[in-house]
């Protein structure tokens, strides 16, 4: 039977603090809090820019390693297309900081990728 993760889009909210983080908390010490008690979280930030695999790889760092990490995809590839596909095929594509997935669960080290 498959898992099912519980886990919200983003965990760095300052809404958030006092009704689920404690009101001193840093923002950089959300996520290790987020994680002792979910074990999935969407990052919305990669929609925007693409991070580099030393970005995702500190993240990944900072959570236990059964902490899962669900990306969204960045905007050129699902909502700025110009030229139709084949406009888009000629183009070089940067490779992407969601290859952290890769090495988080695939045993890879990032400087392989």
């Amino acid at each position: 039977m498959a898992d099912i993760l519980v886990g919200t889009s983003g965990y760095s909210y300052d809404d958030w603090r006092g009704p689920y983080y404690p009101l001193q908390l840093k923002k950089g010490d959300m996520l290790e809090y987020y994680a002792r008690e979910f074990r999935y979280t969407e990052v919305n930030s990669t929609y925007y820019a693409l991070p580099s695999q030393q970005a995702m790889a500190r993240l990944a760092e900072r959570t236990p390693p059964e902490f899962v990490f669900t990306v969204k995809a960045f905007k050129s590839l699902t909502h700025e297309r110009q030229g139709g596909v084949a406009a888009q095929k000629q183009k070089p594509r940067k490779p992407c900081g969601v290859s952290f997935l890769l090495v988080r669960h695939g045993g890879l080290e990032p400087s392989t990728l």
